[in-house]
């Protein structure tokens, strides 16, 4: 029987189509295309400086230079870190791509949010002032941009909250925050908090069941970087320095560091702030500083959301 030439080249078409499909389903694309299994990615965003140009400290920037080599060297790719910086970028401040001001920080956590897939890893890092605020039944929290009228009537307070102090009289408050990492579906979020007042932001483990989170202070502390006293050994804050050189392995004079508490080889965010509460003269070294008897003592916290367990959770 002989076939219909249409038909015949219809049919070859048809082969070649399905052979040309089973290749592309089971080879992975190249050149910029994604893969159909790509491999997990890690994000990071860094927040630093301060609300003004008086307030802004040079430790702040030292801060997220240390976590941006960190993360460098942990295999974070430049193209996954954001960093943003009180000001933007400048000659002093040449890693920051963007003011560190509340829309910037949404934006990003929203763009995040937009691209990260229950396979990547995120880690926060911020640096920066932070306050104990309070919360007004009918207002929320009274901030300079969002003062009360003369005719208003006298608020109740209903609680409180840790905010990050942004440029601007802007805040972010723990539930603000909380809010915008729920959008984010990571397989896990690591968020370090250097600033004062930080305590309330670990409470949002509770809620975010992929967080961990790492605070400098209590709710009702301030975070400082050194005794009154003792001479600065580097720039960086102790809370941040010790963390950071557990995961780097060195110290800041490149003498070696060994956190391995359970000697796997790998190093934990759990051994991490372990390393850092036992080394910080902040949290051993309670003393006098004046006449008043205030003394500088800070409380380090970490929390984890129920699906991550402690010694499980890692930078790399």
């Amino acid at each position: 029987m002989k076939m219909n030439k249409s038909f015949k080249k219809a049919g070859i078409f048809l082969s070649s189509l399905v052979l040309a499909t089973t290749l592309a389903w089971n080879t992975p694309m190249v050149q910029g295309y994604e893969t159909k299994n790509p491999e997990p990615k890690k994000y990071a965003l860094l927040i630093g400086g301060g609300t003004n140009k008086y307030d802004d400290h040079e430790s702040f920037y030292s801060n997220i230079e240390l976590v941006y080599q960190s993360l460098k060297d942990k295999g974070y790719k430049d193209k996954d870190i954001d960093v943003l910086y009180f000001g933007g970028k400048t000659d002093k401040h040449p890693l920051a791509e963007n003011n560190a001001d509340k829309e910037t920080i949404t934006e990003s956590l929203d763009d995040i949010a937009n691209k990260i897939t229950p396979k990547d890893k995120l880690v926060i890092f911020r640096s920066g002032h932070g306050m104990l605020d309070i919360i007004f039944e009918n207002y929320g929290i009274i901030s300079i941009k969002n003062p009360l009228g003369p005719d208003d009537p006298i608020p109740k307070s209903i609680g409180d909250a840790s905010v990050m102090e942004l440029p601007d009289g802007e805040i972010i408050a723990d539930f603000e925050f909380k809010e915008y990492l729920k959008n984010i579906k990571a397989k896990e979020i690591i968020v370090i908090l250097n600033q004062c007042y930080s305590g309330g932001f670990n409470d949002i483990t509770k809620d975010l069941d992929n967080t961990v989170v790492i605070t400098e202070s209590t709710k009702s502390e301030q975070a400082f970087k050194w005794l009154a006293g003792d001479t600065m050994k580097y720039s960086e804050w102790p809370f941040v320095r010790l963390i950071f050189d557990a995961f780097n392995g060195e110290d800041y004079e490149g003498n070696p560091v060994d956190a391995d508490i359970n000697g796997d080889d790998k190093i934990s965010l759990n051994e991490s702030f372990d390393y850092m509460f036992e080394n910080n003269p902040l949290v051993n070294g309670v003393r006098m500083v004046n006449k008043m008897g205030y003394v500088k003592k800070e409380t380090p916290h970490i929390t984890y959301g129920k699906n991550l367990k402690k010694g499980g959770v890692f930078l790399e």
